[in-house]
């Protein structure tokens, strides 16, 4: 199965992965962003953003129905991942006056916890063992992981970063440059910092931008997804009388 938000509106969806099935979750005026599954693959998590409202951290069954909420106040929560074994939340959250910064929320207690050393830190996603939490640096200069055990954050890279994924054994992170002048697919080893090049974007065409950006991500099996611009532009001129 895949979850996903239909752009440029923003609404979620979940279909097969050849895309039979397709079934709409949310609708609008709500926007969906950054989906995610529950362990048990039973629920999706994802930030909504109404006009008006603050953002909230909200839950909807793969069948259908109403969403629930799981962290709603009012500060803009954003941007959530769920732990692998679904018992905490950490997601990007900002209070208005403070700057934004990474929280981890017990999903059994309520209780909300800012992680140290978090300010101006987004996109925070678990590894797959939850020994890590990963996040992109202030202003996008690079990806860091924070050791849950000891407390510390790592940097893996200062590139320019976009989106960035964990691969699917824990090791490495995958990440895009399309900030770049010669944008493309990398990856860094998280026990040596090891960087490799994958594979060019640039010939890729990504003017497509959602509320977080021109996405990248992997396949099951390994492989490079990016989202593809296959829209096209023309000019027109406009005669009115009035």
């Amino acid at each position: 199965w895949v979850s996903y938000t239909n752009y440029p509106t923003g609404e979620l969806w979940r279909c097969k992965v050849d895309g039979s099935e397709p079934l709409q979750l949310t609708f609008l005026p709500a926007g969906a962003s950054k989906p995610s599954w529950s362990h048990d693959n039973r629920q999706i998590i994802f930030a909504e953003d109404n006009p008006g409202k603050p953002t909230r951290i909200r839950s909807v069954s793969v069948g259908g129905g109403p969403p629930q909420d799981l962290v709603s106040d009012d500060a803009n929560n954003f941007s959530p991942d769920l732990s692998p074994d679904g018992k905490s939340l950490v997601f990007m959250r900002y209070a208005g006056s403070d700057d934004p910064a990474l929280y981890v929320f017990n999903v059994e207690t309520r209780q909300m916890s800012a992680l140290p050393e978090s300010n101006r830190m987004a996109n925070p996603n678990w590894s797959l063992d939850g020994r890590f939490i990963a996040a992109l640096a202030p202003q996008s200069k690079g990806v860091m992981v924070f050791d849950v055990t000891s407390k510390k954050w790592l940097r893996l890279t200062e590139l320019p970063v976009g989106f960035y994924t964990w691969s699917n054994d824990g090791k490495f992170i995958y990440f895009d440059t399309l900030v770049n002048n010669e944008p493309a697919f990398y990856r860094v080893r998280v026990a040596d910092r090891k960087l490799e090049r994958v594979v060019s974007l640039n010939e890729l065409p990504r003017r497509a931008w959602g509320s977080m950006g021109s996405w990248t991500g992997l396949a099951p099996d390994g492989s490079p997804l990016a989202v593809k611009d296959n829209s096209t532009q023309e000019i027109y001129a406009l005669d009115w009388q009035e």
